[in-house]
């Protein structure tokens, strides 16, 4: 919930209460350690001036928020023993139908697996998702979002760039997502090629994919909110047969997923690819997807990620001004409190940001390059629309259709 509102102080049996922050019916007390959300009835927001018994209610709520979060601890200790991946057995059949040929990775959700399917004649994947409630949960999102999304829209080109789904069952408590049979993520091929980047023509290729995929989930009305290579991938050409295939993708892993009216968490995306917006904890849109495809174009180029912030948000957010220049005034308005802290409230050389005075991070940034660096500059098109994509103020990120208009996709290649 974000609270755009003044702020003001308490002081109850001589203890100041900082930032107690009012909005309807609702208060938060904001302490060193700690966020209190406290729901304040009619009659105890009539009876507000008696501080003696705003402090009282404050205390309770604090007891319980302590015991609240030693329960919570105590649910994702035991969740952790449980944490463990399905022991597969040879030649094991699921559902009655599905026969297990080999293991292809293992993920913090669950395995997944390569199975031959009796029924159609063909190879299919299936995710064995882990005993562990949030995965589960999580897994039948994405189930549930897969089988609605190609249900609408179906001859929409961006129908085909997102992978399926055909069914899901529970097996010996696990449950699992049969999915059609892929390649390799970009970031494994990558990882093959010594992460070296691919050509030109293939770069092309997969982005036009993604905006197709992207355009149609878009549309669909939702968000992905965790584009990265590993969730982008081939289609197998020797399984399809077809050499052209080769650097066709889809984009994989749903469960993140967020339709535009349901409720918008404030972190999302792995960090190397979080939108500004995001980091600034500001309200975020599909846009934010658009974001990724910036950095992963470059990516897919270079065979280097743009950002590499090393869990840091302040280094994360001086890259971002050294490649795209300074965040606007606006967005730093709107960000909230415990990120303004990495701002002035002037502005130096026409920056806010408060650089690190990290000697390491210092010299980091005095020697990182540029994207436009590592792209050779005779390669104007795909310059151009990185530029367009990895835009600091998101309206002014293009949209999957208006970047699949980009003249990048107008070149021929032979």
């Amino acid at each position: 919930m974000r609270f755009n509102f003044c702020t003001f102080n308490y002081t109850a049996y001589g203890k100041l209460i900082n930032q107690c922050i009012r909005k309807n019916k609702q208060f938060i007390l904001c302490q060193t350690t700690r966020i209190f959300y406290i729901q304040v009835d009619d009659s105890l927001e009539y009876g507000i001036n008696n501080l003696s018994t705003f402090y009282l209610v404050i205390g309770m709520e604090w007891s319980r928020s302590r015991e609240r979060e030693k329960m919570r601890k105590q649910r994702e200790k035991v969740d952790t023993k449980k944490e463990k991946h399905y022991k597969l057995q040879k030649d094991e059949i699921f559902n009655q139908r599905y026969l297990f040929v080999q293991a292809i990775s293992d993920g913090t959700f669950g395995r997944v697996v390569r199975v031959f399917d009796g029924g159609e004649n063909d190879f299919k994947a299936i995710k064995i998702i882990k005993s562990v409630k949030r995965h589960i949960q999580s897994a039948k999102i994405e189930y549930g979002i897969l089988r609605t999304i190609h249900q609408q829209n179906q001859y929409h080109p961006g129908n085909e760039k997102i992978v399926r789904a055909y069914e899901a069952f529970s097996h010996k408590d696990n449950y699992c997502i049969v999915f059609e049979d892929l390649g390799l993520s970009l970031y494994d091929f990558m990882r093959g090629k010594y992460f070296g980047g691919f050509e030109l023509k293939a770069v092309q290729q997969i982005l036009f994919d993604c905006l197709q995929g992207l355009d149609f989930m878009h549309a669909s009305g939702y968000t992905h909110t965790d584009l990265k290579p590993e969730n982008i991938l081939l289609i197998d050409k020797q399984q399809k047969g077809k050499k052209e295939n080769h650097y066709h993708v889809k984009i994989i892993d749903l469960g993140g997923a967020v339709f535009q009216t349901e409720c918008h968490s404030q972190l999302i995306n792995t960090r190397q690819y979080r939108a500004p917006e995001v980091i600034l904890k500001n309200n975020w849109t599909n846009l934010s997807d658009m974001w990724c495809m910036g950095c992963i174009a470059v990516e897919l180029f270079t065979g280097q990620q743009l950002f590499r912030p090393k869990g840091n948000d302040f280094f994360h957010l001086a890259m971002i001004e050294k490649h795209c220049g300074p965040i606007p005034i606006e967005m730093i308005q709107q960000c909230r409190n415990e990120a303004r802290e990495y701002f002035n409230e002037y502005q130096l050389n026409d920056s806010f940001l408060k650089w690190p005075d990290d000697s390491i991070m210092v010299q980091e940034l005095s020697l990182m390059k540029v994207f436009r660096a590592f792209i050779p500059q005779n390669q104007y098109e795909l310059i151009n629309l990185i530029e367009n994509l990895i835009v600091i103020e998101p309206l002014k990120r293009l949209t999957p259709k208006q970047a699949l208009e980009h003249d990048f996709f107008k070149l021929k290649f032979n």
